[in-house]
């Protein structure tokens, strides 16, 4: 019984010091990790040396895989999911350029997938300011280039004017903006997110 009991101790201790010994998970660079759609931060990256990027889907469900591959900069994958219609990238640094390689888009029940070369421009693609701070990459659709007013008023009858679109962008971003301030609640970003929401507003 004695012999039993030691031999349970020493298990016990050997599965402890395992779990002990397990590293944590490692944040990546961008500030957190992409975890079901939970984020953890680093301190260290905030709006004076990175940059917070977004963007807005127009209301399609959406994911995407970008790659980081400005070759001065740190190699990084970061697999997006959408939150209502907006996307939320990882904290990167000014200057990255992120390259859609993957993703997919459903609308009205259906679901288109796309896989882009690596060697080819594409309007997913987004080249990061070199600027800290706040950047919004615009809308990113299946069915509408919403870069300009001149390629969207193709699509839409009702974007009948430069003031109709920059009243579009101006809503979109906003709304992706709340989404993200809800991600970066209490780190160095709230008040330079609200800032710019409460700029928006008026």
């Amino acid at each position: 019984m004695k012999k039993s009991m030691t031999m349970l101790v020493v298990f016990v201790l050997c599965i402890l010091a395992v779990f002990a010994d397990t590293p944590k998970k490692k944040l990546n660079k961008g500030g957190y990790y992409h975890d079901d759609n939970s984020y953890s931060f680093d301190k260290e990256l905030t709006p004076e040396n990175s940059v917070l990027v977004y963007f807005s889907t127009a209301g399609a469900g959406a994911d995407f895989v970008y790659s980081q591959m400005n070759p001065n900069k740190e190699p990084l994958i970061f697999p997006l999911k959408n939150k209502g219609s907006s996307m939320i990238f990882p904290l990167v640094e000014p200057g990255s350029f992120l390259k859609a390689v993957r993703g997919s888009f459903s609308t009205a029940g259906v679901q288109y997938i796309f896989c882009d070369s690596l060697n080819s421009a594409y309007r997913l693609d987004i080249q990061v300011p070199s600027k800290p701070g706040l950047y919004f990459a615009g809308v990113i659709a299946p069915f509408a280039d919403y870069s300009s007013f001149e390629t969207l008023k193709l699509t839409f009858g009702n974007i009948k004017t430069q003031e109709d679109y920059d009243d579009l962008m101006r809503r979109m971003e906003l709304k992706a903006l709340k989404d993200a301030l809800s991600k970066f609640k209490k780190t160095d970003w709230e008040p330079v997110i609200t800032a710019r929401i409460e700029e928006l507003s008026k």
